[in-house]
């Protein structure tokens, strides 16, 4: 129950609430996502419950507040994107019985669409797409660039989960423009200068 707006003497109307009433547990989080995000959202939805993390506290900008992240379930999407901003409104339901979300407080949201376990994620800058295919360029032998075709399963952002890696190749991430099959590179960390010069990255695997 909130404050009290009325007390002896306020003048009251027909339309005057006394004061608000708030569930707390279970709780509601709305929030936005891009409309590029939708169609893994609704694919996701449609094998089963969709998983919501919330961060209290760091929505507005406590980082001195550590606390930990509150899972709980996807409970609506919008019937319609907001064409203006290009995002898709949503929530998620969550248990909220030690009320560690309160009403108008601001957290940060993350939605489990989809898990790609033991993927190798590269930047996008890495990726070349020509007529046969997309691949990349690796740190080989004697500090010369070898082609690797690849395929992106997962792409967000300014990385790439892709497939036709083992993860523990050094990806070319600049200077792919000079390179051909066999050229000589040198990591940027080096101080000679190369016939076709690169930048070159490691791998990570998630």
């Amino acid at each position: 129950v909130g404050a009290i707006d009325v007390h002896p003497g306020t003048l009251v109307q027909m339309s005057t609430s006394l004061t608000t009433i708030t569930q707390l547990d279970p709780i509601h989080v709305s929030f936005t996502l891009p409309e590029s995000t939708l169609g893994a959202l609704l694919a996701a939805q449609k094998q089963g419950n969709v998983e919501v993390r919330v961060n209290p506290g760091s929505g507005s900008g406590n980082s001195d507040q550590e606390a930990e992240p509150v899972v709980g379930r996807l409970s609506f999407i919008d019937n319609a994107v907001d064409p203006q901003a290009g995002t898709i409104r949503v929530k998620g339901e969550f248990g909220n019985g030690d009320t560690t979300l309160w009403p108008g407080q601001y957290v940060t949201a993350n939605v489990v669409v989809q898990t790609l376990k033991n993927a190798v994620v590269i930047p996008q800058t890495a990726i070349i797409t020509s007529t046969n295919g997309t691949f990349v360029y690796v740190l080989g032998e004697g500090n010369s660039a070898r082609q690797v075709p690849v395929q992106r399963a997962y792409a967000f952002g300014d990385r790439a989960a892709v497939t036709g890696l083992k993860g523990d190749e050094r990806v070319i991430t600049e200077g792919k423009q000079n390179l051909r099959p066999g050229s000589k590179v040198r990591l940027a960390s080096q101080g000679a200068k190369p016939a076709a010069p690169a930048a070159a990255k490691k791998g990570e695997q998630a």
